[in-house]
């Protein structure tokens, strides 16, 4: 995974703008982009930070405001006719003119498009976007025959598919650096056929997608409320609108239950902050990550790594650095 970070900040003002639209606009996205006479008022300033690793690519970019236009000759200039551009929009409301058909896009909808169409955008306020491209043939089988040319693919609302594409798609970014080319081909397999329901493809040939989608949004539920005691399946099903039975069938292909993952998150939380902060009390760290019982926290952390807490900071501080993994495999019950 290659990671490109670039800003205008260490640039002379008076060149930013020069620098950002050869830089990033033209040679990275293919657009032209030009500064009215109301942009113009007041210094240029962007950033973005892009992750580029086996099938996908990503980007996140925040810009003072401009007209951004990628016209047939930038097409043509710099192709993207290999992928598809998933685009969400972070800015307060985006106006966009996408092969003729006009709409206002607002903070957070997430579009898929056709990066060979024609399009033009003004913020209302500043550039604040997220681009991912992914390859046109992991997706475009899956879509309905309508495909991406006729119109760009409004992912819409937070529930239903359209939620869980949503969720996937912020999982995914901020797991893409730790994946390994293997496991980001198969993710990104799972999301593209996600998407493609999303934007009105036959549910029955993606039920694997939607089952791995709803898994990672239950994890990710999980990892928010570590801290409470009281999670327990029926809460999380209850957050999530699904049955406790369709909770535990997420967790059964995956060799584990509800109970083992929690334990488990919640004892490499506790091992983490063990080791960052070697003043704080044991006690402390365990009830701050949802454990009410020391007994079960000395004894489920003695299984998972095979030494008590103390012990752990001890070996710490002797080797002098941060330990890595776990002294054994996970056994905690």
């Amino acid at each position: 995974m290659h990671r490109f970070v670039f800003s205008t900040d260490d640039i002379p003002e008076a060149q930013r703008f020069t620098v950002w639209r050869e830089t990033v606009s033209q040679e990275m996205f293919g657009t032209a982009p030009e500064r009215r006479r109301e942009d113009a008022i007041g210094s240029f300033n962007g950033r973005i930070e892009a992750l580029i690793g086996g099938p996908v690519a990503y980007a996140h970019y925040r810009m003072t405001p401009y007209r951004v236009r990628r016209g047939r000759r930038d097409i043509a200039r710099v192709s993207q006719a290999d992928f598809v551009m998933i685009y969400r929009n972070l800015s307060e409301g985006l106006r966009m003119n996408y092969g003729g058909m006009e709409f206002v896009a607002q903070p957070r909808d997430l579009f898929v498009a056709d990066p060979t169409v024609p399009l033009e955008a003004v913020p209302r306020t500043e550039f604040n976007e997220e681009v991912m491209l992914l390859p046109r043939a992991m997706l475009e089988p899956h879509l309905p025959v309508s495909g991406l040319r006729r119109v760009l693919n409004n992912v819409n609302g937070d529930g239903g598919v359209a939620g869980l594409a949503k969720s996937f798609f912020d999982g995914f970014v901020q797991r893409m650096d730790t994946l390994d080319e293997r496991e980001l081909v198969a993710v990104t397999d799972t999301f593209c056929r996600l998407l493609a329901l999303a934007c009105g493809g036959a549910a029955g040939e993606h039920d694997e997608a939607l089952r791995s989608a709803r898994l990672d949004e239950l994890k990710r539920h999980i990892d928010l409320n570590l801290a409470d005691p009281k999670l327990t399946p029926e809460k999380a099903a209850r957050a999530l609108k699904i049955s406790e039975r369709q909770l535990h069938l997420l967790f059964e292909p995956t060799g584990t239950s509800f109970s083992r993952h929690v334990l488990r998150r919640r004892l490499e939380e506790c091992r983490a902050s063990l080791v960052a902060n070697p003043a704080r009390p044991v006690t402390d760290i365990a009830f701050a990550w949802g454990f009410n019982s020391m007994a079960t926290f000395y004894r489920s952390f003695q299984a998972a790594f095979g030494m008590a807490p103390g012990d752990l900071r001890e070996a710490e501080r002797a080797a002098g650095s941060p330990l890595i993994g776990f002294a054994k495999p996970f056994a905690a019950e």
